[in-house]
């Protein structure tokens, strides 16, 4: 019934000029080898951004133009760099992809907002239960993307704070007004948190790898920098 709706669609006007069918928000009407190719390219290097960012902090105390620098002088070399990184490991994305299939393919919490491509690695990425949920209360979307990350950025910030006192005596003036400035974004968040529940994260956004890995890793690693 769905796909004869979307069949009959009113034509609409493209802007490229071409007449195209109105197809379903949040899904490509027409996918060429320049979109692919960008999508493919966010993706991978998405994850590159955090490891550059935990491999300076790690080796470079926190400067992000000394590895590039190391490498361009020949002082260090990618090699050097990956064999001093903390070992990869799968499990986690094992666990997810378990709960993924078991959940979103056999039983989803709403069977009507499931969205199947018939591409399993698109499925993975983007999601496919629009609110997956354990019982009533817990939405792993909502838990996501207001808690683990949100609440992480408070807590590394402070912690660089404490690390800056233990190793000289002082907090400097301009780690006070990071912390301030970006408490009083997470406290704005927390008191208006009902705002967000208009974001489009939450109004658009299936909850999948993209959701997941961005709450957890991307924004409090990258916002706290």
């Amino acid at each position: 019934m769905a796909s004869k709706s979307q069949h009959n669609a009113p034509k609409v006007k493209s802007p490229n000029g071409k007449a195209g069918s109105q197809g379903q928000w949040g899904r490509a009407w027409e996918v060429d080898w320049f979109s692919l190719a960008s999508i493919i390219f966010l993706l991978l290097f998405a994850p590159f951004i955090v490891y550059y960012f935990i491999m300076a902090c790690d080796q470079y105390s926190c400067s992000l133009t000394a590895p590039a620098l190391d490498i361009a002088t020949g002082h260090a070399s990618l090699a050097d760099i990956w064999a001093k990184t903390p070992p990869v490991t799968a499990k986690a994305a094992q666990l997810y992809a378990l709960w993924v299939s078991f959940q979103g393919y056999l039983f989803p919490t709403s069977a009507e907002d499931c969205k199947f491509t018939g591409n399993f690695f698109y499925n993975y990425m983007m999601g496919i239960e629009f609110n997956p949920r354990i019982g009533k209360w817990f939405d792993f979307k909502l838990f996501f993307n207001g808690r683990p990350g949100i609440v992480a950025w408070t807590l590394i910030n402070l912690s660089f704070a404490a690390k800056q006192q233990e190793l000289y005596g002082h907090v400097t003036n301009s780690m006070i007004l990071v912390n301030v400035l970006q408490a009083i974004y997470v406290l704005d968040f927390f008191w208006n948190e009902t705002w967000y529940l208009k974001t489009i994260d939450i109004c658009h956004d299936h909850f999948g790898w993209y959701l997941g890995w961005g709450d957890c890793v991307w924004l409090p690693y990258l916002y706290t920098l």
